[in-house]
């Protein structure tokens, strides 16, 4: 069930930009959010602020290097670079599904904006990604949900995959 959350735009302490920012952060987390003009302007802000840091887990480039190198470590890539490279051998391409779904799931933001930061790909590939580890998920290959186990706990992304320890 969608759960639909009302957000106020103007609010003093927030100009277009940040209600614009914070409307995607909100959308991309699925949330439904609709505009509300109120009395409790920043008490409604604070709380939808409140709502996409506790649900953001990725935040700074410095969050997904360190999710970049737990991937690496778990799959035992050589290197980032080999990570986010065009190369399709061994289980580089899962270690690209688990980074691209983790960033997704993790609010990191836009299809397009993680499709980037794995090595430039096409937003696309991030949603087929997404559903490859779901498929993977559903069907129980317990190869992969060990190793995507592992780098949840590393992340504290546990919760948000629904994958039990």
């Amino acid at each position: 069930m969608k759960q639909t959350l009302y957000i106020v735009t103007d609010s003093p302490s927030a100009n277009e930009e940040e209600a614009a920012k914070l409307f995607e952060s909100l959308k991309g987390l699925g949330f439904n959010v609709m505009e509300l003009n109120d009395k409790n302007v920043d008490v409604l802000y604070k709380l939808s602020q409140d709502i996409i840091n506790s649900n953001i887990v990725f935040k700074t480039e410095e969050d997904v290097l360190k999710l970049k190198m737990i991937i690496c470590d778990e799959f035992d890539i050589e290197s980032i670079q080999h990570l986010l490279a065009k190369r399709r051998d061994g289980d580089i391409p899962m270690a690209r599904h688990i980074l691209s779904t983790l960033l997704y799931k993790g609010g990191y933001g836009s299809s397009k904006r993680i499709g980037k930061e794995v090595g430039d790909r096409d937003h696309a590939t991030v949603l087929h990604s997404i559903k490859v580890i779901q498929n993977i998920i559903d069907t129980k290959d317990e190869k992969y949900i060990d190793m995507l186990k592992q780098i949840c706990l590393k992340t504290g992304m546990m919760n948000k995959m629904k994958l039990e320890p």
